[in-house]
């Protein structure tokens, strides 16, 4: 399965012209921006996927125990790119807002987990364990049917260990990938962030990936602007 992914940077006014020249005629390596990740064997992970759900004592070290490739953030949206492009990864050393649409296999791909799904996991009997529905359902809504299987190993215990793994773990999984892919409802993750789908893919990507790259302009809306959000500290 092909995805279309969105990736929002910022770059100084010397530096733009020639990333997105660059970016255009070689693709992108993810040396590009602010933020450079290693990243799992995305592979190996989905074959152990089943071993480490059932594990007594699962840890994050299963699934990032390894992590020998490069990897960058992009979302399934515009609206998440452009609030990083023209926002978040914004500064007055790198004014400039660049967006990069490319294409991905799922295969490359999985959910970035940090800035909501982790702490809807980690944190959801924080104040009172009488939200419970309340929360499956919304992750229900953003994520998909498949991430609820990991959500329910997550409430049969106070191990933050385990909440941690099941969280990372759910993101490595393509139904719940494919899901979250189509969300349209937008997250108000940590910090302020917003996007309707997160993920980490895995660099380099080719030139023949990119499908468009160009400077854009403005100012990004604020968060309150917008209808069907779920925000972070509302959970």
């Amino acid at each position: 399965m092909k995805l279309i992914l969105h990736r929002g940077i910022s770059t100084s006014e010397i530096d733009a012209e020639e990333t997105v020249r660059f970016i255009k005629d070689r693709g992108f390596s993810g040396k590009e921006g602010i933020w450079n990740f290693n990243i799992p064997n995305i592979a190996v992970v989905r074959e152990k996927l089943e071993t480490i759900f059932l594990a007594e004592h699962p840890t994050k070290d299963d699934i990032f125990g390894d992590t020998p490739f490069g990897g960058i953030c992009a979302c399934g949206d515009k609206i998440g790119a452009c609030y990083y492009a023209l926002k978040h990864n914004r500064s007055q050393e790198k004014p400039i807002a660049i967006l990069i649409t490319f294409e991905a296999s799922i295969d490359d791909v999985y959910i970035d987990p940090r800035d909501f799904l982790c702490s809807a996991f980690q944190f959801w009997d924080r104040e009172t364990t009488s939200l419970k529905d309340k929360q499956a359902s919304i992750l229900k809504d953003v994520y998909g049917n498949g991430v609820l299987r990991y959500f329910e190993r997550c409430t049969s215990t106070s191990n933050q260990q385990t909440r941690i793994t099941m969280c990372n773990l759910a993101s490595f999984d393509t139904r719940v990938i494919e899901d979250h892919y189509l969300n349209k409802k937008i997250i108000g993750g940590r910090y302020g962030v917003m996007f309707c789908s997160a993920f980490f893919v895995k660099t380099p990507v080719v030139v023949s990936a990119i499908k468009h790259c160009e400077i854009i302009s403005g100012e990004h809306k604020e968060l309150d602007l917008y209808v069907d959000v779920y925000k972070f500290d509302k959970l």
